[in-house]
């Protein structure tokens, strides 16, 4: 779920027009995706790590990769 809000920040914090607004959800965003990471890193190390739980990983890696590829702000020539 942490990573669906990182998501909804991330993409709030690019189609707001206000620069306050913007920089307000990217820093959002990025304390969502820290959180999530860290959610992760505690459940891969945790000794009562269940298989049940790949698929929930597998799920918030590929929105977290979602959000790192809207983060890109390179230009394509």
């Amino acid at each position: 779920m942490v990573a669906i809000f990182a998501l909804a920040a991330r993409h709030l914090g690019q189609t707001r027009s206000s620069d306050g607004v913007k920089n307000g959800y990217n820093q959002l965003a990025d304390t969502y995706n820290e959180a999530c990471i860290n959610i992760m890193k505690d459940l891969l190390t945790s000794s009562n790590y269940q298989s049940g739980w790949t698929e929930h990983l597998f799920a918030a890696t590929i929105i977290l990769q979602v959000m790192e590829e809207m983060n890109g702000t390179a230009a394509i020539d």
